[in-house]
């Protein structure tokens, strides 16, 4: 399975996590008196038959109820992400699995697969499993791989520390996602991480991603609800281009209210009469209705590979949840 492939499932695992329903799956819900054993099974059932499975939320439900019911189940997840023979698919719908449901007690175990002996899309796509987990053991080791040789570890790490308000991590990544040839996967990944929280400096990302019609219609939506909130007027031609790009008419309808109260906090600003030492700030607009704000165990999209302009390599990432 190429790259590009393995990176799509951890998106589609993102999105039924932050939807709570799958692409055409299974609509079962949580059974609160199932044995732990037997949930586990039905589990490993499902996720060692990827190409059948990876559309359905199944597989998280069990993981969930797991979770929720009989804990140290999710270490019997931790081995399949460990085991050398698991499939690359599987291992992506099994880090899917323990996005948001992370115990501290699996944290040594989880950091110790991303030693540089391991395969780097696991150790990257653990990285990402373990972003939103704040405890100063994961950040100190993300502050290690910001300096691996292998390029998706590396992209991994920097994305991890920007989620955790490292401002030249967040330097790192704004300047990758105008790197040529990275993939899209990736170029998403920075945008959603930037959208989370904000920031001057991230308006020229984020109006790209606003009217990228490839990005999941959540990223996009949330892409022009940061832009609104930046209110920086600049933007304007980038939301413009959101209203004839492809996608669903919910994300055209957010750019298009989002151009309004551009354009007035524009307006109002303009014709306002500052007095002689004084600066008129632009107005603050009403943000339009926002795509709704992932939840924590929604948050990571994929652990992509390396981006810039080496050529991609086979292997699987993740995503994550605190």
């Amino acid at each position: 399975m190429s790259i590009s492939r393995i990176l799509a499932c951890f998106l589609t695992i993102i999105s039924i996590l932050a939807t709570g329903c799958g692409q055409g799956g299974s609509t079962s819900t949580l059974s609160p008196g199932s044995d732990p054993q037997s949930l586990f099974a039905e589990w490993k059932a499902l996720v060692d038959n990827p190409e059948a499975n990876m559309n359905t939320n199944r597989y998280i439900e069990l993981a969930a109820q797991m979770s929720m019911t009989a804990p140290e189940m999710l270490n019997k997840i931790v081995d399949v992400i460990a085991d050398p023979a698991t499939k690359p698919e599987t291992r992506a719908m099994a880090l899917g699995s323990l996005n948001g449901f992370v115990k501290k007690d699996m944290v040594p175990r989880l950091l110790q697969l991303t030693d540089a002996s391991l395969e780097s899309s696991t150790r990257a796509g653990v990285i990402i499993l373990l972003s939103p987990v704040q405890l100063p053991e994961c950040e100190a080791r993300f502050r290690e791989l910001v300096n691996d040789p292998d390029k998706r570890v590396k992209f991994a790490a920097n994305v991890a520390l920007a989620e955790r308000g490292d401002a030249e991590a967040r330097k790192v990544i704004q300047a990758e996602y105008f790197e040529p040839n990275i993939p899209a996967q990736y170029k998403e990944r920075i945008a959603f991480t930037l959208a989370q929280t904000p920031q001057p400096g991230d308006q020229k990302v984020l109006a790209e991603a606003a009217a990228e019609s490839a990005f999941s219609p959540m990223c996009r939506a949330m892409a022009i609800s940061s832009l609104v909130n930046l209110g920086d007027p600049s933007v304007i031609p980038s939301l413009e281009k959101c209203l004839v790009s492809e996608g669903p008419q919910e994300v055209k309808d957010l750019a298009r209210d989002a151009l309004a109260a551009l354009k007035n906090q524009d307006g109002d600003a303009s014709s306002a009469s500052p007095q002689p030492s004084d600066t008129t700030p632009a107005a603050t607009a009403e943000t339009p209705p926002a795509a709704a704000e992932p939840t924590p165990s929604a948050a990571p999209v994929p652990a992509p590979e390396a981006p810039a302009s080496a050529e991609p390599a086979a292997a699987p990432q993740p995503a994550s949840g605190a």
